[in-house]
């Protein structure tokens, strides 16, 4: 304890050698004093006992020289050992400098401050989001393993079953592949039936991937193989929810879509393989052999053999993948693989907008920076006569230069905490505004790593802004400081050069950050546009799915499901006595559902080689999804009820597939074979953009519900009424069909819409607010420009008012003075906004980074708006009075 004390003392005096100082002169007075007041009290007068106590004291400079170098702080304040206090000193000075002029420091404080803010809530996210290290193990061994169709042009599709034993097999590169998918499962017996999605995995991926069970036990072997053990794990929330604690949950059962499964273990909250919705994890039980080659159902993710790159994996995933294509040509022709890694997987489609976002208000922070640089070069030429007198006095450049910096430092840091708060506030904004899909956003918060970050740019800024006006001032002559100090023009000649090219150089970065929210503006406009191919207007969509537990799906006895057809008669039966319902239908899939695809052959003819077999969307629907839906039928006719499991096999193609296959022929009466049967096509249907508004639709073909009866799928009701009403009556006539059968996802078409422009809307919304801000900063430099050149320009003009010169002519000089420097930006600024559209052409829809319209009235907007900034200065120019000014010159 005593060492730290010395150490602790040690560091105050370090800190606070001015009070170390102080104590000694005090002590010695104080004994100097008593020695001088007992030779008084044995009769010398006053002058005579001091005189007699100095002697006897002895050099009092010599007493203070040990007691202060013993801690080793230096007597005469010298430069090394009170270089603490000289900047606590230059900190002191800078504060009531600043407290002197309130209006300065508290525009400084908000321009920068909302800077501040803006980088720190934005670099929270991109921390959370991008930067933050997965929580799975090993995270950056892992790839998630695609498959890709050349001949239908998709880029990832999921893996097949045989495929994944044969890669697994094959590969060397790869030390465990595991394999998993997400569905929705019915969960009943415990209360309420509810839906709770359900990972399925191999056994001892959740080991692998970094997430064992925290009680219980992982599956084992024999519960991974067809027809095992069926065994569950679940999320620590849910087994308390359903069981009140783990201890309770270990052992006993859930029933999922009518079978049940016994609960092993509970997993930790934070597990997110597969998924963070997951609530439980039963194992995926395949078999080389337990599903066709051609059906990819299933997710693959490879954990890649210790010192194996990924390149060399991708390396060899190709090759075994160009072996599998020759093996099985009629299920693999044209189908490749390859490895990606699981961060791109899980956070690659976002971070091109996280980084535009950081890159907004990065120049909103320049354009900042340039504001304050802007007010602190206007206030460094008003302080000519202190600065003359200091070095009049025999301060330095350095000296003063570092007072300057000072000064700008405690600014920013102030304005540091301030950001901070706003930071914090814009945080909250940010988590209610951004798109829910958006993985770990809710991770984010003001963590070390951000303050950290907040630190740095403060620094950052405040010698960004703070550099220019020191050097500008210290490198004032003292003589010619002190014969300019007291009059208006006390700046260099450079320093209005340096602040009109500050102006030019926010006006660009304003145009810049405002072009690209004006693409991204018309980008979201025209998404907004466009038709979907349906009427989504009061559309109501509910999901059901049927349990096979108890409406069995043998596929030998494909189609001819008796109690799946019962339950749809059954549910179209109370549909129809529903009053709110105009009307209604039932599909496998909703307009904005993508569905699955299959293969397909015109009848007679030859059948196409595999390299040129395509795959079209299969949407099976009851006879009046086409007008509940609004989807046009624009030749032929729609399903009725006629179209039964024993009539005719019938089909409807949509207008991208009539045209692909019959376009220089009648499409209706041609018929199309899909899985072994011919079927007659009787209808043509209007494209729908299945999978969102940003997607052309695909080929695709319907066919009527009593042919291809699936066990599940949407109900599609259109109704004017409340529905909130419509679907607890919906939910009503499913419960007295099947009691044990939830009705989910219950949400109208037209929020369906709105939610899946959720991103592209959160883009153009946060980066039109950063550049109004921007846009507001510029307006403002150019405004405190040209007040300070009239200022400066104050004599000049009374002599030119003398002269003759009309309040015309100077306010045309003024404003000409504004627009110039507007235009030089503006010109820079296309240049940097061309540049930033090529960076998010990624991110546009039917609009050009070049796009004409943004590129003219962008600028347009910024050259009106630096108008209205010219104007006060300009009638201020023209309204000085000539006598007063040459008088007060």
């Amino acid at each position: 304890m005593n060492l730290l004390r010395r150490i602790a003392k040690r560091l105050w005096t370090r800190i606070r050698p001015g009070r170390l100082r102080w104590e000694v002169e005090e002590e010695m007075s104080f004994h100097l004093e008593q020695r001088t007041e007992e030779y008084r009290r044995s009769g010398l007068d006053t002058p005579a006992a001091r005189r007699r106590a100095q002697e006897r004291f002895g050099s009092l400079s010599g007493y203070r020289s040990r007691v202060l170098q013993v801690h080793h702080v230096s007597p005469a304040g010298g430069q090394g050992a009170n270089l603490m206090e000289s900047i606590l000193q230059d900190i002191r000075f800078a504060v009531r400098t600043l407290l002197r002029r309130p209006l300065f420091t508290v525009l400084c404080l908000i321009t920068l401050a909302l800077g501040i803010g803006a980088n720190s809530a934005i670099f929270s996210v991109i921390q959370a989001v991008l930067l933050a290290p997965l929580p799975h193990k090993n995270s950056e061994s892992l790839a998630v393993l695609w498959q890709f169709d050349r001949h239908n042009q998709t880029s990832k599709e999921a893996i097949s079953v045989p495929d994944l034993f044969d890669f697994r097999e094959r590969s060397s590169s790869i030390a465990h592949l595991m394999a998993f998918r997400s569905r929705q499962f019915t969960l009943t017996g415990l209360e309420d039936p509810e839906r709770v999605l359900v990972g399925e995995v191999t056994t001892g991926s959740l080991v692998e991937t970094g997430f064992p069970p925290m009680r219980g036990r992982e599956f084992e072997a024999r519960e991974g193989e067809p027809n095992g053990p069926l065994a569950a794990l679940l999320r620590r929330s849910f087994a308390q929810r359903r069981f009140g604690s783990m201890e309770d949950a270990v052992g006993r059962s859930v029933t999922l879509n009518g079978v049940d499964y016994q609960v092993v273990g509970v997993l930790p909250e934070d597990t997110v393989f597969p998924s963070d919705q997951v609530q439980i994890w039963i194992p995926l039980q395949v078999a080389p052999r337990s599903a066709p080659r051609g059906n990819h159902s299933i997710l693959a993710l490879a954990r890649l053999a210790p010192g194996v790159e990924l390149k060399q994996a991708n390396e060899e995933i190709a090759s075994i993948a160009a072996q599998l294509e020759e093996e099985f040509p009629d299920d693999n022709a044209g189908r490749g693989a390859f490895l990606s890694p699981l961060r791109q997987e899980v956070v690659g489609d976002y971070s091109l907008t996280l980084w535009v976002l950081m890159a907004a208000v990065g120049v909103v922070l320049l354009i900042a920076c340039a504001n304050v640089a802007n007010l602190m070069l206007t206030r460094a030429a008003a302080r000519g006569r202190e600065v003359g007198i200091r070095r009049a006095l025999g301060a330095g450049r350095l000296r003063l230069a570092r007072q300057f910096l000072t000064e700008s430092l405690v600014l920013a840091g102030a304005a540091a905490l301030l950001g901070l708060g706003l930071a914090w506030v814009g945080i909250r904004l940010l988590l209610q505004l951004a798109p829910s899909g958006i993985p770990r956003l809710q991770h984010t918060t003001v963590d070390p790593w951000v303050l950290g970050f907040t630190l740095l740019i403060s620094a950052l800024t405040g010698l960004l802004f703070g550099l220019a006006p020191a050097l500008q001032s210290t490198r004032r002559h003292a003589a010619s400081a002190l014969r300019q100090g007291g009059r208006s023009d006390a700046g260099s000649s450079s320093s209005p050069r340096l602040r009109r090219v500050l102006v030019v150089g926010e006006v660009a970065l304003a145009l810049m950050l405002v072009t690209s929210a004006g693409l991204l503006l018309r980008s979201f406009l025209q998404l907004q546009d466009v038709d979907p191919g349906f009427q989504a207007e009061r559309l109501l969509k509910a999901d059901i799915q049927l349990p096979a537990a108890r409406y069995p799906q043998d596929r030998a006895s494909f189609p001819n499901w008796t109690e799946v057809h019962q339950f749809y008669a059954r549910l179209l039966e109370g549909l129809e006595r529903l009053p709110e319902a105009e009307s209604f239908a039932f599909g496998v899939n909703h307009p904005m559902a993508g569905g699955w695809t299959t293969r397909f052959q015109v009848d007679g003819r030859p059948a196409p080689p595999a390299s040129e077999q395509t795959e079209a969307t299969v949407r099976p629907v009851s006879p009046n999804y086409f007008r509940t839906a609004g989807i046009q039928i624009k030749r032929g006719r729609a399903f009725s009820e006629e179209d039964r499991s024993d009539g005719k096999p019938v089909m409807i193609l949509n207008e991208s597939m009539a045209r692909r296959l019959f376009a220089d022929e009648d499409p209706l009466g041609q018929r199309v074979v899909m899985w072994g049967m011919a079927r007659e096509v009787v209808g043509i249907a209007a494209d729908v953009r299945f999978n969102g508004l940003d997607r052309q639709g695909r080929i695709a073909m319907y066919l009527p519900l009593s042919q291809i009866p699936l066990a599940g799928g949407s109900i599609l009701i259109r109704t004017s009424a409340d529905p909130q009403q419509v679907a607890s009556a919906l939910k009503a006539i499913v419960h007295d069909i099947d009691p044990q059968l939830p009705v989910f996802e219950i949400t109208l078409l037209e929020d369906l819409i709105w939610s899946s422009l959720a991103q592209p809307r959160f883009n153009a919304l946060l980066l039109s607010i950063f550049a109004v801000t921007a846009l507001l900063l510029a307006v403002v430099g150019i405004f405190g420009v040209l007040s300070q050149s009239v200022a400066l320009r104050r004599r000049e003009m009374g002599v030119r008012m003398a002269l003759g010169a009309r309040p015309g002519d100077l306010m045309r000089s003024v404003v000409g003075q504004g627009l110039g420097l507007t235009a030089a930006g503006v010109v820079l600024g296309i240049v940097g906004a061309w540049l930033a559209g090529r960076f998010i052409s990624g991110m546009l829809f039917q609009v050009s980074a070049l796009d004409p319209v943004t590129f003219v009235s962008v600028p347009l907007i910024l050259m009106a708006a630096a108008l209205l900034a010219c104007f006060l200065p300009a009638r201020r120019a023209a309204r000085s009075d000539p006598l007063e000014t040459l008088r007060c010159e």
